[in-house]
């Protein structure tokens, strides 16, 4: 019985070393204005660890309209879903983008949503990485996640490209259950010490 109690408590530490995933965008484009729909694109389930997610963008503003992510024919917007499962929490989150051009005043944006919020994060990213997006662990569920070009104040083309480091780890167990781990272990061993 011992031996089964530690091989569990080995398995839990150990979880934290899985492989994650690298997904790039490729030829099929994640497609916009989907999220959370039936044809929505997923990239799956995220497994722990640091979870990189790429791509790119080309798209045409309009001039005095904030609009640079509605070009008919134009891959101006990527969203699509991601899952994270069940023992398991997002911890961070951080945005690169490389190679923007565009117009005066033309930004990249994100935005990340679960089914039942609007926006858990939306912000203007620069040509650089961003800090950490969430400020709080985000638990098991799924998750749009969108980027697009906005707030040129000229019209003109755009494109750029960007990166997506989405890391997860193991839900973390609770003081409580490692003391009721050791209980049991000491009463087994006392057990085992009468008989």
């Amino acid at each position: 019985m011992n031996k089964s109690l530690m091989v569990f408590c080995l398995s839990l530490i150990l979880a934290g070393n899985a492989q994650a995933i690298y997904i790039t965008e490729g030829m099929n484009d994640f497609p916009g204005s989907v999220s959370f729909a039936a044809s929505a694109y997923t990239v799956g389930s995220l497994e722990i660890g640091a979870n990189t997610i790429t791509g790119s963008l080309s798209g045409e503003c309009l001039a005095d309209t904030y609009n640079c992510n509605m070009s008919v024919g134009t891959d101006s917007q990527d969203s699509f879903l991601l899952e994270v499962g069940s023992g398991a929490l997002i911890d961070s989150l951080f945005v690169t983008t490389s190679n923007v051009e565009g117009p005066t005043g033309f930004n990249p944006s994100f935005s990340l949503r679960d089914a039942s919020t609007d926006h858990i994060s939306a912000s203007l990213i620069a040509d650089a990485s961003s800090g950490n997006l969430v400020d709080a662990f985000l638990g098991p569920g799924i998750y749009s996640i969108s980027m697009f070009g906005e707030q040129a104040d000229d019209s003109g083309p755009y494109s750029l490209n960007w990166s997506i480091d989405v890391n997860t780890s193991v839900v973390p167990i609770p003081a409580a259950m490692w003391l009721f781990a050791t209980g049991m272990l000491a009463l087994f061993g006392l057990s085992r010490r009468k008989t």
